[in-house]
């Protein structure tokens, strides 16, 4: 969720390929005109409730529920369907539905019989050449790993207790309508983990009872050492195989315990404060954004923790997207995910509340915590992430410890 004050700062800057504005009354087609062109295009936000004069009044006359309801026609009218988020935001005492659209990995999509893109600053009905770039880029998105089949998996090696809590977490979240949620074959082909009677690898990463033992880059370490020296005696080492569920569970376990807390005494008073020493709300964003966007195509791939004295570092294999850089992480940006089928699977579980902005929202609880910025940075051959306590952010750049898994 974006905070008042990013709504604040792009209803300031005005739109863009990635922002649109519409007004309180505009029309369900408007609506999804805009939505469809965000889909076909990088993604982005449309703001609904603006006023288009000067003065950029903010006036959504609807509430939660009809914008609930407005999201879900949207769904229903353009084809495919697609993972949409939004909620109506209370900013500078006025009232705006913000709507949320990642880039669509099953494009191209289509409103009313029209493929519809984003040109600058505004959307308008692709002509032969954009049709064949969107095209271009479903078919490359569809040759992902996550896409491929996972000919050596069937049904009998899922958790169908993942599945099922899938469909659970769907319905009480109003985020996906299944066509037959008793069906675990129709569940996973609406989800896009199974074609032609065929498991994806998607599927066998989130669902797979014991993936690990043929997909052997799907696994975890966590580590905590003694001091912040190089080498320096190991506190505890775990290694998790298993489920993307079931890594994150026991990483975020390791975390909490692992993670001391800090102790501070509130002036005027006798009562003595304790929180960790670091946000753990970031460090489970951190983790999250690891193991949904690490790159699994590398057999000796991985996610690892290294829990210092002075600082947390989390790491996975595979680099930034070219179109973003560390520092664009720190704020909104396109969500360009190298694994959507899995994220979705992720926002529909209600792990994630806006595809794209786990990154944005860990750099807003480090401030709240009022420690050093998080940093992003390349490291062998994957993306390191550090958090850090008790130093100004920028003046100690410490060498990055944490190590790929080998062998």
């Amino acid at each position: 969720m974006m905070t008042p004050s990013q709504i604040s700062a792009i209803v300031r800057a005005g739109e863009s390929e990635s922002v649109e504005f519409k007004s309180g009354n505009a029309s369900l087609d408007d609506v999804a005109k805009a939505v469809c062109g965000f889909l076909n295009s990088q993604g982005g936000s449309l703001f609904i409730g603006l006023e288009l004069a000067e003065s950029k009044r903010m006036n959504y006359p609807g509430s939660q529920e009809e914008a609930r309801q407005l999201l879900h026609k949207i769904q229903e009218a353009i084809s495919p369907r697609a993972i949409l988020s939004g909620s109506v935001e209370e900013i500078d005492g006025g009232r705006l539905l913000v709507i949320e659209s990642p880039a669509g990995s099953e494009g191209p999509y289509v409103f009313k019989g029209d493929i519809y893109v984003r040109v600058g600053s505004q959307t308008h009905v692709a002509d032969s050449g954009q049709v064949s770039h969107v095209i271009q880029t479903r078919l490359q998105r569809r040759s992902s790993w996550e896409k491929q089949s996972a000919s050596d998996f069937s049904l009998d090696d899922l958790d169908l207790g993942e599945v099922d809590e899938t469909v659970r977490e769907a319905r009480n979240r109003d985020r996906w309508n299944f066509t037959n949620p008793r069906d675990t074959q129709s569940v996973l082909e609406d989800l896009g983990l199974m074609n032609r009677g065929q498991l994806t690898q998607a599927a066998v990463v989130l669902f797979g009872g014991r993936p690990s033992r043929l997909l052997t880059q799907l696994r975890s370490r966590a580590t905590r050492f003694a001091s912040d020296k190089t080498g320096d005696e190991l506190l505890v080492d775990r290694e998790f195989g298993g489920n993307l569920f079931s890594q994150f569970s026991k990483l975020a376990d390791f975390c909490e315990s692992q993670i001391e807390l800090s102790s501070e005494f509130v002036p005027g008073k006798w009562q003595r404060n304790d929180r960790p020493q670091f946000p753990l709300e970031a460090v489970r964003e951190g983790l999250l954004n690891a193991l949904i966007h690490q790159d699994f195509s590398n057999q000796s791939g991985g996610v690892t923790v290294g829990l210092y004295p002075g600082r947390l570092e989390i790491w996975n294999y595979g680099e930034l997207p070219p179109d973003l850089s560390p520092n664009d992480l720190r704020k909104t940006h396109a969500s360009l995910p190298r694994n959507p089928l899995i994220a979705r699977v992720f926002f529909i579980r209600g792990l994630i509340e806006r595809i794209g902005r786990g990154t944005a929202k860990i750099h807003e609880r480090c401030d709240a915590f009022k420690m050093p910025h998080p940093t992003w940075r390349k490291h062998s051959g994957g993306t390191l992430l550090t958090l850090r306590v008790g130093v100004e952010a920028g003046q100690i750049e410490l060498a990055p410890k944490v190590r790929p898994l080998s062998g």
